[in-house]
């Protein structure tokens, strides 16, 4: 259930009613070694850093700076919504999200504030009752970044599926929220549209593919030969002596106690019904074997 703004006490933030202030954002995630718990919920500034374990990354790609947001109703549903995305599995998703992914769909919340702000004045979130006001976002956000034009229909893509997590997690806001389903739940790729020139690349022509081709047909029909040969020729080099793997009667002749102290390890002598071999042979076949194994 959304709760008014206006009840509000006036000179006291909004709080949520889905998380406690003192409650850590990263709980559940493995962190580096002695990074420390991380922030907690009521901090304007989450370095989420502690949970990406992938090195040399910049700065800005795990830092959401909430206090950028002026709106506290806004800034809290900003908090909840990347708070859900960190700890929860959200619906038509396999696993929790990256620390960049959030860090990037908290920058596009951000901008859809800005957006509304600037061009919807007093617009909530809860009052959008129409894909108008998203297409507009859609079409200001293309033209306002550096998209380059073959790219624009992915972009526009990318950032539908943002509005769609972001009504998917409605659950987890305490003042806002985007109630309606951003174009009826239509997938990205419709709304997106037709990629520029898609599939406008031109046919490989026969002399450029040929000798790829007579190559390709050169490795099945020649090399491939020699190839099975030489791992055939490997297999069989790796094999015990005789064809057949070590017996408790095959041993070297200094592995045991016994036959050491009856003179068995010396050159030529070998107890009587057991198959002796030199130490540096057995040694390098128990090597071999090991190895085929």
């Amino acid at each position: 259930m959304i709760r008014n703004a206006a009840a509000v006490p006036a000179g006291a933030g909004p709080v949520s009613a889905h998380v406690a202030p003192d409650t850590i954002v990263l709980r559940g995630r493995v962190l580096k070694e002695g990074a420390g718990p991380g922030p907690v919920f009521a901090d304007d500034y989450w370095d989420i850093s502690p949970a990406y374990h992938l090195p040399n990354h910049h700065r800005g790609q795990t830092g959401l700076h909430f206090d950028k947001i002026a709106d506290p109703v806004w800034r809290l549903t900003a908090k909840e919504f990347a708070y859900a995305r960190l700890t929860e599995i959200t619906e038509g998703c396999t696993k929790l999200p990256a620390p960049p992914t959030v860090t990037r769909e908290a920058r596009e919340l951000r901008g859809l504030f800005d957006y509304l702000e600037e061009f919807h004045p007093g617009l909530r979130l809860r009052e959008i009752t129409d894909d108008a006001v998203l297409e507009g976002f859609l079409d200001h956000r293309i033209e306002l970044g550096r998209t380059k034009p073959q790219h624009r229909v992915q972009e526009r893509a990318r950032l539908k599926w943002f509005l769609t997590l972001l009504f998917r997690t409605r659950a987890s806001m305490t003042f806002d929220c985007l109630e309606r389903i951003p174009w009826d739940g239509r997938p990205a790729r419709l709304v997106a549209g037709r990629r520029t020139q898609e599939n406008a690349t031109p046919r490989i022509p026969p002399q450029v593919l040929a000798p790829y081709l007579r190559g390709a047909l050169f490795y099945v029909q020649v090399v491939s030969k020699d190839i099975l040969a030489s791992l055939a020729e490997q297999e069989r080099l790796r094999r015990p002596l005789g064809g057949t793997r070590a017996s408790p009667r095959a041993t070297p002749a200094a592995s045991s106690p016994r036959s050491s102290r009856s003179g068995a390890g010396k050159a030529g002598a070998c107890p009587p019904g057991r198959t002796c071999l030199p130490t540096r042979h057995a040694r390098s076949w128990t090597t071999g074997a090991s190895t085929a194994r």
